[in-house]
């Protein structure tokens, strides 16, 4: 089966050394949309902190 997670890139400026990656590892999605929703809700919290923020979601456990 097909999950996706939320994963939020998430910078305090411009400089690429300030980024860190955080990732919703509490809740697995069945579908993107439902993993966009999810990110970009916490990407918009970040940004309204004064966070640069970028909202993303990979599919997990799909073989090849």
């Amino acid at each position: 089966d097909v999950m996706w997670v939320a994963v939020i890139l998430a910078c305090t400026n411009q400089m690429a050394t300030s980024c860190q990656v955080y990732a919703n590892t509490k809740e697995m999605f069945y579908t993107e949309s439902s993993c966009k929703v999810d990110a970009t809700e916490m990407a918009d919290y970040l940004v309204s902190q004064g966070a640069l923020a970028i909202p993303l979601c990979f599919e997990i456990g799909k073989s090849a």
